[in-house]
């Protein structure tokens, strides 16, 4: 009996050791999970035929997440039947609230709505086919997104294929199938119905798959596609531009302060404002800085009443060249508001063999500048009164001159030197500045600048700049090449030429772009969403040039 018992108590000893010894403890470390869910089978089928379920349920290899499915899930054709779906471990089952429509070939696309349930490492290529009907429609297209200004790949940039109808607007109605681009800018649209569609690519910021043409970027197939067995799937490619494509409107025409005010929906460009021929000359017309209102002022010596009223004939286009004539009738009233404070900016002073030149820009109209009161300082001590200034109003109306003073430096020397004793006599000048005082600009409402202002005439030695060649070879006859620095401001732009010298450039990283006119209209045409249009063509020089002072650089391969 003693002799069981203890064999008894040693194998219960060594069980309780045994037990204690593997008792289970959390593991640490390990290499991190990389490896996505695999589908392993699906109820009804990939690629089912005359399925009428509403309720889709899905098995992998491992436990699965879908948090962001509402958001990832994209069904085509484009359908509203909303769905809600359930987890258990590795299944997933989506149930829809309405049945499909009949004979018609469906799409899930899951993207990245479906991972493992601890690394979220999404299922790769999740798509799911299946048809209402007896069979399942097979086309496809392919192609790329790019941008027109830069072009590099256009990510995540919806494209679309809508049905053609009389009442197609990308803005109302969402499109029939649709996929999202990759970031390399390449989508494929799958399990299409033949049939002719427009194709229409836009960046849908706010989700809804509708075209948001004032801040969304756009790109425009420029035909009807037809889409059937003997289409080349991977010819589609579309380039994408980001201007505010809304149709141009005038919002409102009314007085505003000392000025009469015509606000439109977006930036415009003036071609023509005529003015009522009795008060033209009283009546100065400008543009806002950001170019969407026409302020007119009215001269102080023009006497009318408040009910009087003046007719304006307006002729604006906006980016798209969307014409836009209007008349409105300007009144102005009294009031005792002061004006805005006159402010300008004057740049780029530079001289040339018999003039000085410079800009300047306004925020009003200037009615006048008194030579008398501008003033050129010779090295520092000798300021000299210009006998003549003009200012030349740029086109637009944007309150930008062209300042020039006809002049030869000779003379300014000549001048400088008569005011000085002999021993002190300049040979030549090695700085000059400009100075406006206060009461050298009077503008339309008859106020000054509140303080004065210089510019120093930039003289950069000719030692120090460098000399660009450039031959084009090209059978185009209309087009812009722009000589762009490394900041992207356009230096030097010229037309139409093959043979192109720009000598006297600073030191920088220049990039060449070329704007072609195809339609030779004078004008580089942007893609237009409402005539279905595509931009014209921009020619971008592959390789940036590096220029040093006293460089001479030749480029002789612009080809396009």
């Amino acid at each position: 009996m003693s002799r069981i018992f203890i064999s008894l108590l040693t194998v219960l000893i060594a069980v309780f050791t045994f037990e204690q010894c593997a008792n289970p403890t959390a593991i640490t470390g390990g290499e991190k999970d990389t490896i996505p869910p695999t589908l392993i089978e699906s109820w009804p089928g990939i690629q089912s035929l005359e399925v009428d379920e509403r309720s889709f349920t899905y098995v992998f290899s491992e436990a699965i997440n879908a948090d962001k499915l509402q958001q990832e899930l994209l069904i085509t054709p484009t359908t509203d039947n909303k769905f809600t779906y359930l987890i258990k471990k590795n299944v997933l089952t989506l149930k829809f609230e309405e049945s499909f429509s009949d004979s018609t070939t469906y799409t899930f696309n899951f993207r990245e709505g479906v991972g493992d349930a601890t690394e979220r490492n999404s299922v790769e290529n999740f798509r799911f086919a299946f048809s209402t009907g007896p069979f399942i429609d097979s086309l496809s297209i392919r192609g790329k997104v790019t941008s027109t200004s830069t072009q590099d790949a256009a990510n995540d940039f919806l494209v679309g294929l809508y049905i053609i109808s009389d009442t197609l607007l990308t803005t109302a109605v969402k499109p029939y199938y649709f996929y999202s681009t990759d970031k390399n800018g390449y989508y494929e649209l799958e399990n299409l119905r033949a049939g002719k569609y427009l194709l229409f690519t836009f960046k849908d910021t706010n989700n809804n798959l509708l075209f948001n043409p004032k801040d969304e970027s756009f790109g425009v197939y420029p035909d009807t596609i037809q889409i059937d067995n003997h289409t080349k799937a991977d010819t589609f490619n579309i380039s994408t531009v980001s201007i505010n494509a809304a149709q141009l409107r005038r919002i409102s025409a009314r007085p505003s302060g000392n000025q009469f005010q015509i606000r439109y929906s977006k930036p415009i460009v003036v071609k023509m404002i005529d003015i009522d021929s009795k008060y033209s000359r009283w009546i100065y017309p400008q543009l806002s800085p950001d170019k969407s209102e026409i302020l007119l002022y009215k001269h102080k010596m023009l006497d009318i009443t408040e009910e009087d009223s003046i007719q304006v004939f307006l002729h604006v286009k906006d980016t798209l060249q969307h014409p836009l004539l209007d008349t409105v009738f300007a009144k102005f009233i009294t009031t005792q508001r002061k004006p805005k404070e006159l402010t300008l900016s004057i740049n780029n002073l530079s001289q040339g063999r018999d003039t000085l030149k410079f800009d300047i820009a306004s925020s009003k109209p200037i009615n006048e500048i008194l030579a008398s009161d501008v003033f050129i300082k010779i090295d520092t001590v000798i300021s000299i009164n210009p006998d003549t200034l003009y200012l030349q109003p740029r086109k637009g109306f944007t309150g930008e001159y062209n300042g020039i003073i006809p002049v030869k430096l000779e003379t300014l020397l000549d001048s400088a030197n008569s005011l000085l004793p002999d021993t002190l006599k300049l040979m030549t000048a090695r700085s000059m500045e400009l100075t406006l005082s206060t009461s050298s600009v009077l503008s339309i409402e008859q106020d000054t600048l509140s303080e004065p202002l210089s510019i120093p005439l930039t003289q950069t030695k000719v030692e120090n700049l460098g000399t660009l060649n450039l031959k084009i070879e090209t059978e185009k006859t209309s087009f812009e090449l722009r000589l762009l620095n490394k900041k992207g401001d356009i230096i030097r732009n010229s037309f139409n030429q093959k043979h192109i010298t720009y000598d006297n450039l600073p030191p920088d990283t220049y990039r060449i772009e070329i704007y072609i006119d195809s339609n030779q209209n004078g004008i580089w045409e942007v893609a237009n969403p409402w005539k279905n249009t595509v931009s014209e063509q921009i020619y971008i020089y592959p390789t940036t040039t590096e220029l040093k002072a006293n460089w001479i650089i030749d480029i002789e391969t612009i080809s396009f």
